[in-house]
């Protein structure tokens, strides 16, 4: 007995040890590739957004108040303007911002593993989960330069979390707790105010078992309402002078609009024009289908785990149902209501939360199957020569990662083509234009004259990237208009796939897994 108390105490202690590795790991590898990436269309958006609102707090302008995009969150950009706001030096600025940008999103790994643990899923469980939700391709990329769309998964991961200690606890503590983080959610982004309806879930299924104890339950949603308004209020300085109106403004879906045509499915689309199945197709071609089979095997689990869900606490059943529903609910309603989504899903992004809970139980329901039909004669070579695929999978992944880095985003399974050449007219590439940086570091690299004129099929991108070049290409290298005399122009193919230009010849380009994503031009 003794014997067998300390094996498992020293599996703990070895399995405490991979977890702290694979965490300094996934920290090591944001730290080393922070720098590599170009700047995108929003960030100096948001430098304007952020400076605006903090003149308003310091009582120096009043822009804000008829400011067009107040509504939009600006508690993350104003975090990264007291950091980089003073940095004179635009490549150290942005390198600031991306690397805060990382880590924001790497401590919401460190509290999934936590969710995760609340589940009550074993250590190797939740770092498999862990690991799905860092290392999407998509979310991957996104996590250094989205200031936007990645801080709201971040926190909607953490509020999961309070969500899970609130269940447990049942105190008004975490209720303020839990509160404070939802009405941060909804500053982030409107559809924030779904974490509002998990929560009502919750407590509609914590009542429905426990009908005694309402007026616990009615003193917690107390505790949880005033948090979360409060929150809303104090966290958006745009609400500030008039509450009312401007969360009437606030909660209008007329205030997002978006003028430009989106690739999809091989067509050029408005937002208008998008079918239904517009958000989980896109979320189906960016996902790697390893990760897309482990969700449905979770969902077969949670609806079909009878025996293993009587063995477990309640409170973790239910965060497994939130989870579902975390994932599941966004999507139904994002579907019906349609509100203006653009550039992929990565308006969508937080849904990727309950997804990747759900996938985590899948990853568990097929390790025990494993265990159990290991002795058995069919079951072992079905467990090789899954597992093997498994591997083939995750190599493949980890050779796209390595050969396509900094450009992880223009990731599509083969649900979206037999290549990404093939995916490359069916869905949008860099829409960004992130591969811009690279093009001028490529030209800066080619060229040693002192006066290099470059512009843009969009030239507002190549002067964003210019920004994050070092000083001394800065000064060779001037971004002009495309009507203005120039040496190169730089292409990403956003609205158009063709690579020739009619008195340009390309000089060079820039490709991922066979597909071209952005090519640099010279005159003839």
């Amino acid at each position: 007995m003794l014997e067998s108390n300390q094996n498992k105490a020293d599996n703990v202690r070895w399995m405490r040890w991979v977890i702290v590795l694979t965490f300094l790991a996934i920290l090591a590898i944001g730290v080393i590739s922070y720098d590599d990436y170009g700047i995108s269309v929003d960030e100096s958006f948001q430098i304007k957004k952020a400076r605006v609102n903090w003149d308003y707090i310091a009582g120096t302008s009043d822009e804000l108040l008829s400011y067009d995009d107040r509504h939009y969150g600006a508690i993350i950009a104003m975090q990264l303007e007291a950091i980089g706001g003073n940095i004179k030096d635009s490549r150290v600025n942005f390198l600031a911002r991306h690397l805060y940008t990382y880590l924001t999103f790497y401590l919401s790994s460190i509290y999934l593993f936590a969710l995760l643990r609340k589940m009550k899923m074993a250590f190797g469980v939740a770092l498999a989960g862990v690991l799905l939700y860092v290392f999407h391709p998509h979310i991957f990329s996104h996590s250094f330069y989205n200031i936007k769309d990645i801080p709201f998964l971040s926190y909607f991961v953490m509020s999961l979390y309070s969500l899970a200690l609130l269940i447990e606890k049942r105190d008004w503590k975490f209720a303020l707790l839990h509160g404070t983080l939802s009405g941060y959610l909804v500053v982030l982004r409107l559809p924030g105010v779904m974490m509002w309806g998990l929560t009502g879930l919750a407590a509609l299924a914590l009542l429905a078992r426990e009908p005694r104890k309402w007026k616990l339950f009615s003193v917690l949603a107390l505790v949880y309402g005033v948090a979360a308004l409060g929150a809303l209020v104090l966290f958006m300085p745009a609400l500030w002078h008039n509450p009312y109106l401007e969360l009437r403004l606030f909660l209008s879906m007329d205030l997002f609009t978006w003028p430009h045509k989106e690739l999809f499915m091989g067509n050029f689309l408005s937002p208008e024009q998008y079918p239904w199945y517009y958000l989980p197709v896109y979320f189906a071609v960016t996902t790697p289908i390893l990760f897309l089979a482990f969700f449905g095997v979770g969902i077969i689990a949670v609806f079909t785990g009878g025996n293993e869900n009587r063995n477990r606490p309640f409170e973790a059943n239910l965060v497994r149902w939130i989870m579902v529903a975390a994932f599941v609910l966004p999507l139904l309603v994002l579907m019906a209501i349609k509100p203006v989504i653009y550039n992929g899903w990565r308006h969508a992004f937080f849904i990727y939360a309950g997804f990747v809970g759900v996938a985590a139980i899948g990853v568990e329901l097929a390790l025990n199957l494993a265990i159990k039909w290991w002795k058995s004669k069919v079951g072992k070579p079905v467990i090789l020569a899954t597992s093997l695929l498994v591997l083939l999978a995750i190599a493949k992944l980890g050779l796209f990662f390595y050969f396509a880095h900094p450009y992880e985003h223009v990731y599509y399974n083969k649900l979206a083509g037999s290549d990404l050449a093939a995916a490359r007219t069916a869905y949008a590439m860099d829409y960004w234009g992130l591969a811009y940086r690279t093009a001028l570091e490529k030209i800066a690299e080619s060229d040693p004259r002192t006066d290099i004129r470059v512009t843009g099929f969009h030239p507002y991108l190549a002067q964003e990237n210019w920004k994050i070049l070092p000083k001394p290409d800065r000064k060779r290298i001037l971004v002009v208009g495309k009507d203005e005399p120039f040496d190169y122009l730089i292409d990403h193919y956003r609205t158009h796939f063709n690579t020739e230009v009619e008195g340009l010849t390309l000089v060079d380009s820039i490709w991922v897994d066979g597909a071209i994503i952005n090519g640099t031009y010279k005159r003839k």
